[in-house]
């Protein structure tokens, strides 16, 4: 038998939670993570598309396509640090 999960209790039902007060705190954390997303996007090019440009020129590739290459190709790979 597989021990549950500690869940922590909150005073909060999921009903109460879905209710209008709730609602600008949830889009105040979806706009946060929207604006991570793109961080994130604008991170995965480096220094930015002239310094991958410079890299291939130079026959290399960036770091992110090195370990491109080294995971499997179904992997999943979680950058961590990336900030």
């Amino acid at each position: 038998m597989t021990k549950p999960i500690n869940q922590l209790e909150s005073a909060l039902s999921l009903e109460a939670r879905r209710d209008k007060p709730f609602h600008p705190n949830k889009k105040a954390w979806q706009r946060m993570v929207q604006a991570l997303r793109e961080d994130r996007t604008q991170l995965a090019l480096g220094g930015g598309q002239k310094a991958i440009d410079r890299q291939h020129k130079k026959k290399r590739l960036t770091a992110r396509e090195r370990v491109a290459k080294l995971i499997d190709k179904d992997a999943v790979f979680d950058e961590l640090m990336s900030f």
